[in-house]
Parts: structure tokens; sequence; C-alpha cells
């Protein structure tokens, strides 16, 4: 049944590491298990603080960002922070049962094989708006000096499409899965914990994977991975390598807009350089740092059904430690802004004071 195996909610529960690690064999316990149980339990106690921080930083990213959005390349690195946030809120849906003593049927316990589609949901959203927010950089740098930005309506629809067609490619996702101990099938650890398993009306004994659901993982490795892994590295040199120019920025009534508010201008080539930088510094740390989540999580989906390697402990350690890089992206996110970004560190700032004037309000109230 192992190959029927799809995905077990990450980070494993701690007892199961337990006894994983004594299972072991005394022959088998060498240094380098040992340092391995260790790092294991230190990642686990790691990971709820990594998911904090993350949640955090990505929550005053969605703030500022959608606050000082006036263009298009704008509004998709606003939904992709919206998004991220609501990602994690989804991945930390998912870590509550390793985390809680659970009752194995309950109403939680019911809703959470659907939580991991919304998770993949919003991480295809993250990565093609990225993507598209790239797309759209390397189409104005090579326009010519005298080219015009589009407007936040423009971005805002485009993102919303985005969104929708990610949906749709993870709907199936949603009836798919069914939640298990681990001790009932489907699983390649002996130890008790929740994982996410097909459902029984998707597995067939004859052919083992539903043929249809075989297809369909296909497609969403080309949609989740190949597409924007492939093409995005092929742009960045584009975008970084052509000589930007100042451009004209569209109303939404088609007019010439100043975007007369607290902290944007138009034309400006400093302006532009400096949020290519920071786009391509967001898309190359994402592509390196998801990288290697990606690939296990492929790995051990189908149409493959692969195992990272032999040793379980080390390769949930491994599978551990690549969902907190990834996760880590997203407080990297504000630094980048924060550093290369003088219209983000206007709006923080603005935003800073009204808080600060509003809280003196009350006070003299």
């Amino acid at each position: 049944m192992d190959k029927y195996y799809i995905s077990a909610i990450s980070p494993h529960v701690m007892d199961c590491t337990r006894q994983l690690y004594s299972e072991l064999q005394p022959a088998d316990v060498s240094p380098a298990s040992e340092w391995m149980y260790i790092t294991n339990q230190v990642l686990y106690f790691a990971y709820p603080v990594v998911l904090f921080l993350a949640l955090s930083f990505t929550l005053a990213n969605s703030i500022i960002t959608a606050k000082m959005v006036t263009d298009s390349h704008e509004c998709y690195l606003a939904g992709f922070n919206v998004a991220a946030f609501v990602m994690i809120m989804a991945t930390v849906a998912l870590q509550i049962p390793n985390y809680f003593p659970m009752d194995a049927v309950s109403a939680y316990t019911e809703m959470l094989p659907f939580i991991p589609a919304v998770e993949n949901w919003c991480w295809y959203t993250c990565t093609w708006l990225l993507f598209t927010a790239v797309f759209e950089r390397v189409g104005h740098a090579m326009c010519g000096r005298w080219h015009s930005s589009f407007g936040r309506i423009h971005g805002i629809l485009v993102s919303l499409l985005i969104i929708v067609i990610c949906f749709v490619v993870s709907l199936p996702q949603y009836w798919e899965y069914r939640v298990v101990r681990s001790y009932e099938s489907h699983s390649t650890h002996n130890c008790t914990r929740f994982v996410i398993a097909p459902r029984d009306n998707i597995l067939q004994q004859e052919a083992g994977y539903g043929s249809e659901y075989y297809y369909y993982s296909w497609i969403v490795l080309a949609f989740s991975i190949a597409l924007p892994y492939l093409i995005l590295p092929i742009m960045l040199p584009a975008m970084c390598c052509v000589k930007m120019h100042s451009y004209t920025a569209l109303s939404t009534n088609g007019k010439i807009s100043t975007y007369a508010d607290d902290y944007s201008t138009v034309g400006s080539v400093k302006d532009e350089r400096s949020f290519n930088r920071m786009l391509c510094a967001i898309v190359i740390f994402y592509l390196l740092v998801s990288g290697p989540r990606n690939a296990v999580r492929a790995a051990h989906n189908p149409p493959f059904f692969y195992t990272l390697c032999e040793d379980k402990l080390l390769s949930d350690t491994l599978t551990l430690l690549f969902d907190m890089s990834f996760y880590l992206i997203f407080v990297l996110v504000f630094l980048f802004y924060l550093g290369m970004s003088e219209k983000f560190r206007k709006a923080l700032k603005s935003l800073k004071c009204r808080c600060c004037a509003s809280a003196c309000c009350r006070s003299t109230e």
C-alpha cells in the first residue's frame, strides 16, 4: 500500500520521531542518527516560530502594499502577499493536530482534508502572480521609451483571473483526500498521527491510483512547477538587463493620471530600476527556497510516488527543513521591501504616524 501514500502532514509529531529513533537497532545508532534526531526535535519547536513570523510579516506586507498600490505591478505583489497570508493560515491549521491532541472524529478533522487544497490554491496563486508581475515588467522594459503602465483596475482584474484559474486547477483536490490515523493505512510510519490519504473511491486495486487523477497530477505538476519555474529564470535577465525608461501611468478612464498621493511618483527611472531589483530579488529567493520543498512534494505525490530516501528519520527531517525554509521567504520579502522600496518605507511611516495620531486622540478623550 506504500505506493498509494500521498502526503503526510508535516512536521511529524514528536512521539513519531521518538519511535522512529527507538526502532533503530543498537548497531544502527550512529552519531549521525543521534544528531539527526536532535536536529529534528529543534526543528519541531522552531517551526511554529517560523510560521508566526511569516504570518506577522505577510499581514504587514498585505496591509502596506494594498495601501500603496498605484499600478498593476504593485497590485500583483499586493495579491501575492494576501495569498501568502492565507496560505500560511492554512498551514497553521494543518499543523494543529501535530501539536495538540485531537479526537479521531471531530468537526475539525472533517474539515481537515479541504485545507491542503486551500494551501495549494494559494501556493499556485503566489507563483503565478509573481510570474505575471515579471512578465509585465519585461514587456514594459522592451516597449521603448514611450509606453504606458497599466493601472490598478487592470491589476485587480488580472489578479482575480489568476485566482480563479488557480482555484479551478486545485478544485479536484477538495474531494480527493480524507483524514486517517497513520496506523490505518497509507503511511510509511508505524506510529499514530494524522495523514492525508486518497478516498476509497479514488483507489483502484487493479490499476492503482485512479487514472483520471493520475493525468490530473501531471497537469498540476506542469501548472505549479514546470511552467513557472522554467519560464521565470528565462525572463529575469531581460527584466534586469534591459534599460528601463520612465513611463506614463494610465488611470482607470484612460486619461493621464498623476497619482497625487503621499507616496507615489510617476516617471522616475530610478524608482523603476529599484522596483525591478526588488522584484528580481524576491523571485530569485522564492525559486531557490521553494524549489527543494516543491521537488519533495512532487516526488511524494502522484505520478511519481517516490520517497526521499530510505532513512525515514532523515527523510522527515529534510522535509521539515524544506518547509521551514519555504516559509522564511515571506519574512525576507518584508526585508526586501524595506531595503529596496522607498515607496514602501514612506507608506509604512505614514501608517505608523496615523496609528500614533489615533492613539493620541483616544488618550486625550
